[in-house]
Order: structure tokens, then C-alpha cells, then sequence
């Protein structure tokens, strides 16, 4: 709940200056000191005060899906990066075999991946292997926008 806390103007001389609603106040280096004000007054600033039991805390609008694997990484492991940038360095190194679900797959190749542990990295998507259900079939991704095929 928000609840008006007061407003302050200014003179010319650069004073800032209040109202209570019976007396103007004129701060002073020591305080408020009650006198009548200058004219003319300019606005300076409206003040509230939040009750801090009331505050809300902001969530995300969205809910993250669980982790659905969609691809592996390839035999040979794969090196993963905090941003889609090939001149930082890498950040880690995902394990041969590991299951992750590709979140977002560019057209440069770089593809946003999520671990089953929902770490997310960026690495070159045209290294992913889709990954296969039990029938063998290639598992497509929840993601829209997202491929599940491996780049050539």
C-alpha cells in the first residue's frame, strides 16, 4: 500500500521547501524552520512511502518447462560458452554422450543448450547429435523455433 508522504518545491535561491497543510517549512542546514515561502515555488519532487509488508515480489511471467533432452553431445565431447562468441573462451567442456535439450538454433550455427541440471550454454549446433527415443526416432523439440537436426 502506497501512502502519500509529501511534497517538495523549490524557490529560486534553490531552497526546498514543504507544506503540512497549515504552515509552509523552509529546510534549513539544521532542520525544518516554519515561514512563508517566496514566490514563485516550483515543483520538485512527490514522495510516497511503500509499507514494506505489502511490497510484492516480482516473478517471471513465465514457468520453465522441465529439461526434455532432445539431442547428445557427440563422441568427441563438445566445448560450451557463457555467450554465442567463438573469440571468448570457453567456459566448460560437456561430456561425450551428455543428454541436453537445445533451447534456440541459429542460422550461424550457434544453438542454446540446457543441461539436465537447467545450466544453459551456448555451442556449435552443428555438432549436436538428435537424440533418439526408444524406437530410434529422432526426438523433436518442445522448443518453437528450435531444430533437432544434426547440421551438415
Amino acid at each position: 500500500r502506497e501512502t502519500f508522504a509529501g511534497i517538495t518545491f523549490r524557490d529560486a535561491a534553490g531552497h526546498s521547501w514543504r507544506h503540512d497543510g497549515a504552515s509552509w517549512w523552509r529546510w534549513d542546514t539544521s532542520g525544518w524552520e516554519a515561514r512563508l515561502p517566496p514566490s514563485p515555488l516550483i515543483l520538485d519532487r512527490v514522495e510516497f512511502e511503500v509499507e514494506p509488508e505489502t511490497v510484492e515480489t516480482a516473478t517471471d511471467e513465465f514457468e520453465q518447462l522441465p529439461f526434455t533432452p532432445t539431442h547428445t553431445v557427440p563422441a568427441s565431447g563438445m566445448s560450451a560458452w557463457s555467450t554465442p562468441d567463438p573469440t571468448a573462451p570457453a567456459v566448460a567442456t560437456l561430456d561425450p554422450g551428455l543428454d541436453i535439450e537445445l533451447l534456440e538454433q541459429r542460422a550461424d550455427g550457434w544453438a542454446n543448450v540446457r543441461c539436465s541440471n537447467d545450466w544453459t550454454a551456448w555451442v556449435d549446433g552443428r555438432q549436436l547429435v538428435a537424440g533418439l527415443d526408444a524406437r530410434g526416432e529422432v526426438i523433436a523439440s518442445k522448443h518453437p523455433g528450435a531444430s533437432s537436426h544434426r547440421w551438415a
